[in-house]
């Protein structure tokens, strides 16, 4: 199994390791696992689609590509404001989607901060950040690994957890590795049973027969989403403008069309 992270300085710390440690705590949980990580320290989503070729699509193809990005765009003394960070983040999306399907793609929010040690950041700034990469993921149909939530929501408290090698608020250690490394194993472990098999001479195909219960809950979640956000702006068209001309039975149709897309989208 091939994983290509990249993203920001979270992502390809050492944290006293000799490598990346999260590099070292995937392969320690997979032993198949082969890592490119191509993170960068300091970048945003303004560096991240001005390199996305180098960062992303001009590596060889990996089975999972997991891009951690937002921290350096809610600074608050380099801050890129929420509509370019959205913005951003959707031509990056698109951009990778030329190469990977979308399913193939976690998105994984900036990480909570102790503010009592983190000068340039606050949590309900980095919270909002979160919401527009959960945002995008949803679009698109991509996994979204919310780190944020993950982090404020653990047993340990935040001082603890972002206490790191330069105990900035920012740059976590062991214990903040291992709430990131078990959240993106949660993503990565369970897709083994339905991973596209390909060779050179057959279209990609799904083993579902093995698909886990929680997968087939989140597709069918993703896809509902998408559905539903179809018939909102169908509505808002009919109460613009009442001589749209869409009937009864046109919306049934529609209806109909949207659960067979539904089921076709979660099983192939």
């Amino acid at each position: 199994m091939k994983v290509l992270l990249t993203g920001d300085s979270i992502v390809v710390r050492y944290e006293g390791l000799k490598e990346p440690h999260i590099n070292a705590y995937l392969k320690e949980n997979f032993s198949d696992i082969e890592i490119l990580n191509t993170a960068v320290p300091g970048i945003n989503s303004r560096y991240l689609l001005a390199h996305v070729d180098e960062l992303i699509l001009k590596q060889e193809k990996a089975d999972y590509l997991v891009i951690l990005i937002g921290t350096n765009d809610c600074a608050f003394h380099k801050k890129i404001e929420e509509e370019e960070f959205w913005t951003n983040l959707n031509k990056v999306a698109k951009k990778i989607l030329t190469k990977y399907d979308a399913k193939q793609v976690i998105l994984v929010s900036p990480p909570a901060v102790d503010e009592e040690k983190q000068r340039v950041r606050d949590n309900e700034t980095v919270e909002k950040y979160a919401n527009w990469v959960q945002r995008v993921a949803n679009d698109y149909g991509m996994h979204y690994l919310n780190l944020f939530h993950e982090m404020e929501t653990d047993e340990h408290e935040l001082e603890e957890i972002c206490h790191g090698l330069r105990n900035d608020g920012l740059h976590f250690g062991k214990i903040g590795y291992q709430i990131f490394g078990d959240a993106l194993i949660d993503e990565i472990r369970p897709k083994k049973w339905h991973q596209k098999i390909i060779n050179k001479s057959q279209t990609a195909t799904y083993t579902v027969t093995k698909l886990p219960l929680r997968i087939l809950i989140c597709n069918i979640r993703d896809c509902l989403y998408i559905v539903i956000k179809r018939m909102e702006l169908i509505e808002e068209r009919i109460l613009d403008n009442p001589n749209w001309g869409l009937s009864l039975n046109k919306i049934i149709i529609l209806g109909v069309l949207g659960l067979l897309w539904l089921f076709i989208s979660t099983f192939r």
